[in-house]
């Protein structure tokens, strides 16, 4: 019993493998495959060549473009006091327009600005550290109107304060740096001239920023001394293009293998869709093949019979005598003859067939 069941699921399996072995086998377009293999080879390499070459294509565009069409993020411009009028506040006055892609409505559309930051580097002077709590004023405007004004109060604190005892010690730990160049007697201090972080207030800078011509930067007091002073525009981007600047490699390993794909199943359904061409127009050309054949053969038979029926009726009397009695052309040649003797003759095997 339990060998029957072992061999019934055998000889089934062997059954449909031999049935789709023979279907493959006997199938017409395995013939044409068969028969054409080497356009296959051919179309093959050239599917796998131009494939290659696509994807090398790709490769390069992706991150070609992911890397040097980098939205501009950051522009950063230097700022240069104008100390020239005495007792009047210093100004430094920028033109904005032409100078950066952030300030290009295309491109402002897919960023959102983020921060705009003055850093300014001071000497460790006393007339600075005596100036106290001073005001710089940063101020935008396109079109003969004023778009965007920001005042920010730079502290004293902002400023690393030291007594006298630690400069004494620092400049003797540093007398060396100082006297070759490396080190000088100066701070930084960066000003964050927007307040908070309202998208509401992100999104009206950024239209003000595609708009902005002229940026005009004052300082409160003309008693303030600078080594240098710059501005930085922040933006950052938004949605997906937010993956793609700052993790470019890992959106290319992501995006990559997804247009691979694509472009991949694309060549395949077209190669596939000439096979299949081919194989169809092959069918039916054997097909019409068979057809020609069959009406030729039956063509040949009827001439055959038709010769057979003229050789038959160029036989005279003493040649059909000369033939067997079981002859098939004597017979015929007998029926046409005597009809009244064949309906004789058929008559009593008619009465025997009655008596029987």
């Amino acid at each position: 019993m339990l060998q029957t069941c072992v061999d019934v699921p055998l000889r089934l399996c062997g059954y449909i493998v031999e049935s789709i072995k023979n279907m493959i086998v006997n199938n017409r377009i395995s013939k044409f495959l068969r028969y054409n293999y080497k356009w296959m080879i051919v179309v093959f390499v050239f599917y796998f060549v131009v494939l290659f070459g696509m994807l090398s294509i790709t490769f390069v565009g992706l991150t070609y473009s992911l890397i040097t069409f980098a939205p501009d993020l950051h522009f950063s411009y230097p700022l240069y006091f104008d100390y020239s009028i005495i007792d009047t506040y210093p100004t430094c006055v920028v033109l904005l327009e032409g100078r950066s892609t952030m300030f290009n409505g295309q491109q402002n559309a897919n960023t959102l600005l983020k921060d705009i930051i003055v850093e300014m580097t001071l000497p460790e002077t006393p007339q600075n550290a005596d100036a106290g709590m001073f005001m710089i004023s940063i101020e935008l405007s396109g079109n003969n109107q004023t778009l965007f004004r920001s005042n920010r109060p730079v502290r004293r604190h902002m400023l690393k304060y030291s007594n006298q005892m630690y400069q004494a010690a620092e400049t003797l730990v540093y007398m060396p740096f100082y006297l070759v160049g490396l080190r000088d007697f100066k701070q930084k201090t960066k000003i964050s001239m927007i307040v908070g972080s309202d998208q509401s207030l992100m999104n009206s800078l950024n239209r003000v920023l595609s708009s902005a011509q002229v940026m005009t930067a004052r300082l409160s007091s003309p008693k303030i001394q600078l080594y240098d002073a710059r501005i930085d525009f922040i933006s950052e981007v938004q949605g997906w293009r937010y993956y793609t600047y700052h993790h470019p490699w890992l959106s290319i390993a992501i995006l990559f293998p997804l247009l691979a794909t694509i472009e991949a199943t694309t060549l395949f359904f077209t190669l596939a869709f000439i096979i299949t061409s081919c194989c169809v127009a092959y069918k039916m050309e054997q097909d019409s093949n068979e057809d020609t054949d069959r009406v030729s053969e039956d063509e040949n038979t009827e001439e055959q019979v038709e010769e057979i029926t003229e050789e038959d009726a160029d036989l005279d009397l003493v040649q059909i005598s000369e033939l067997p009695i079981h002859s098939t052309i004597r017979r015929r040649k007998d029926a046409n003859m005597y009809p009244e003797a064949e309906v004789e003759h058929s008559e009593p095997e008619d009465d025997n067939k009655k008596d029987a």
